[in-house]
């Protein structure tokens, strides 16, 4: 395979990735919300178990690129207004 082959493989695969990444990510949303007014739980009941962990991290980096690119879009939506 040529190099611009590979590169056009690799952008699709990125997508699949990104996709994947945010509906996992609005699933969790949903089913954090679901728990918490099932159980009454407020920000503040959650606040001291919120703490990060090395696995958050971890978690952090993986999805950091998807949230930066999430919140350039909600700058340049706000700029627009």
């Amino acid at each position: 395979m040529k190099l611009t082959e590979l590169l056009e493989e690799r952008k699709k695969i990125d997508a699949k990735i990104e996709q994947a990444v945010q509906a996992e990510r609005k699933e969790a949303k949903s089913k954090v919300r679901e728990l918490c007014m099932q159980y009454g739980f407020t920000s503040h009941d959650l606040k001291g178990c919120l703490k990060k962990t090395a696995k958050d991290i971890k978690m952090e980096e993986l999805y950091a690129p998807i949230a930066e690119k999430e919140k350039a879009e909600r700058e340049a939506k706000k700029a627009k207004k």
